[in-house]
C-alpha cells in the first residue's frame, strides 16, 4: 500500500501551495483516494499541448490575473522616465487600480514574452532591455546590479537545480530594487557554455568580469534568502550585490510572500521565467534535436523517469550494489510507463550501470525507452579547477534536464533533479515517486 501512495501522490497538489510540496516534501494521501488515481485521472495525464522546451517558445497555459507595479507618475512624466525608474523604492507594490504603467521602453509584445507573465516582470523585462543596450565599459559604473553567483571563490554551489531555482525570487528583487540582473557563473565553466540569454541579456561580459575580479567596485555577498530580503543602507549603496541561495526552496517562500495575488505562486511563473531567460546553446540544441528524431520522442507525448543512484554516496559510489541499482532503474522505468501506457518513456541517471541495464531492458520486449548514450553523467558540482574537466563533460547534464522537462508526467526518486525537471515542465501536476523515504514502489511495464 505505500507503494501505491508513493507512486501516485498526484492527486491534490495543484490545490495545495505547490511550491512547498514541490521543493521540499512529498504529498502523503490515503490509500482510498490514491488507488484509484491512475483510472480517474487519465483525463488529466493526457499529453498536453505544450511545445518543445528545447526551442524554448513562448506558451500560454494559466489563466490568472496580472499583477501590476504602481508606478506614481503622472502621463506627462511617463513620456520622459522608464517605468522601474518611477517605481518606488521599498518595494513593489501590487495590484493598485491607480497605477499608470508607461511602456515607453521597448512593448512586452515586441519581446514575445507570454500573456501569463506577471506585469510587473514584464515591465522589468522591457527597463532591463533598454539599459542593457546603452551598457558598456564607459557607463556601467553608472549602475548597480543584482548578480546571482557561482565562481571559483563560492566553495560549494550545489546542483544545478539548488543554483537555478532561486530564479523568480532573484529577478523579483532585481526590479524591487532597480538594479540589473545578471548571472555571474564560471564554476564547472560559464554557464554560456550550456545555456544562453533569450528574452533578457543575463551575461556578464569579459571586460566587466575582468573589473570585478580587480575588485574595481563596492560588492557584498549575500547567501540565503533572508539576507538577500534584508536590504540594509549599505546594499542599497553598493555597486554589486552578488550571491546565491543555498537551500531547499531557493527563495521560493520569500516570492510568494512579497507578491499579494494568490495566483502568482511560484512554480506557476518559474517555467514561464525560465524559457524567457535561457535558451539552448548550439550544442546543447543539437543533441537534443538528434535525440528526439532518432528515438521518435515528440513534446509532451512521452513520461519520464529518474533515477538517482548515488544521491548523497557520490565519493563512495561502491555502497550501491549492482543488483539493485539495476533493479531500482528497471522500476522507476516501470512507474513511468503507468502515466502513458505505448508512450515512450525517456529515462535518465547519473549511474551508466542503469542506463545500460534500463536500455537493454527496453530491447526485451521492444519496449519503447529512450536514454542518452555516454559516459557516466557528471554531477555539476563535484567539479575541481585542478582537473580542467572540459564543457563538453557536462553536456548531457543540461541535455537530460531539457528533455525531462520536455516530456509529460514525472516520476522521480531521491535528489533536486528530477523535481526540478517536473518545474520546468508544463504539466508540473503530473508526477509520482517510484522511491519515497527510502521505499521503492513495485511497478510493472504497462504496455498500450
Amino acid at each position: 500500500m505505500v507503494a501505491k501512495i508513493c507512486f501516485c501522490c498526484v492527486a491534490s497538489f495543484y490545490l495545495q501551495r505547490q511550491v512547498k510540496v514541490l521543493l521540499t516534501q512529498d504529498l502523503e494521501r490515503n490509500s482510498n483516494d490514491i488507488i484509484g488515481f491512475l483510472d480517474a485521472s487519465k483525463a488529466r495525464m493526457q499529453p498536453s499541448s505544450s511545445v518543445p522546451i528545447a526551442s524554448l517558445p513562448e506558451t500560454i497555459q494559466l489563466s490568472r490575473n496580472e499583477v501590476s507595479i504602481a508606478l506614481r507618475v503622472n502621463e506627462t512624466e511617463a513620456d520622459q522616465h522608464d517605468d522601474l525608474d518611477r517605481t518606488p523604492t521599498s518595494g513593489i507594490p501590487l495590484n493598485n487600480s491607480s497605477a499608470r504603467i508607461s511602456m515607453n521602453t521597448l512593448s512586452s509584445s515586441s519581446l514575445g514574452l507570454s500573456k501569463e507573465f506577471p506585469r510587473w516582470m514584464k515591465t522589468y523585462f522591457n527597463w532591463h532591455r533598454k539599459r542593457r543596450l546603452s551598457l558598456n565599459e564607459t557607463n556601467w559604473k553608472s549602475q548597480k546590479y543584482l548578480m546571482l553567483r557561482c565562481t571559483h571563490e563560492d566553495k560549494k554551489c550545489g546542483g544545478l537545480a539548488d543554483r537555478l531555482k532561486p530564479l523568480p525570487y532573484m529577478i523579483l528583487l532585481a526590479a524591487r530594487h532597480r538594479r540589473l540582473f545578471m548571472i555571474r557563473w564560471n564554476t564547472p565553466t560559464k554557464l554560456e557554455e550550456f545555456l544562453v540569454p533569450n528574452k533578457l541579456n543575463w551575461s556578464v561580459p569579459d571586460w566587466m568580469e575582468e573589473h570585478l575580479l580587480n575588485d574595481e567596485v563596492s560588492r557584498v555577498s549575500k547567501l540565503t534568502a533572508a539576507k538577500f530580503s534584508n536590504f540594509k543602507k549599505k546594499d542599497k549603496d553598493t555597486m554589486v550585490v552578488e550571491g546565491r541561495i543555498q537551500d531547499i526552496l531557493g527563495g521560493a517562500e520569500y516570492y510568494e510572500k512579497t507578491v499579494t495575488d494568490p495566483n502568482e505562486t511560484y512554480e506557476k511563473v518559474y517555467h514561464l521565467l525560465f524559457k524567457a531567460l535561457f535558451k539552448p546553446s548550439p550544442p546543447i540544441q543539437a543533441l537534443i534535436d538528434a535525440k528526439m528524431k532518432t528515438d521518435g520522442l515528440s513534446p509532451g507525448k512521452y513520461a519520464v523517469a529518474h533515477y538517482r543512484a548515488f544521491y548523497g554516496i557520490e565519493g563512495e559510489k561502491h555502497k550501491r550494489g549492482k543488483q539493485q541499482l539495476i533493479h531500482l532503474a528497471i522500476n522507476a522505468a516501470n512507474c513511468a510507463s503507468a502515466f502513458h501506457p505505448g508512450d515512450p518513456v525517456y529515462f535518465a541517471s547519473d549511474s551508466k550501470s542503469a542506463v545500460d541495464a534500463v536500455k537493454q531492458y527496453a530491447k526485451t520486449e521492444n519496449r519503447p525507452i529512450s536514454v542518452l548514450d555516454g559516459d557516466e553523467a557528471l554531477h555539476i558540482d563535484k567539479f575541481s579547477p585542478e582537473n580542467r574537466t572540459p564543457p563538453s563533460d557536462f553536456y548531457s547534464v543540461f541535455v537530460d534536464l531539457l528533455l525531462m522537462a520536455n516530456g509529460n508526467c514525472v516520476t522521480y526518486g531521491q535528489g533536486g533533479f528530477g523535481r526540478f525537471a517536473l518545474l520546468l515542465s508544463n504539466n508540473a501536476t503530473c508526477f509520482g515517486r517510484h522511491i519515497y523515504k527510502g521505499q521503492p514502489a513495485k511497478c510493472e511495464w504497462k504496455s498500450a
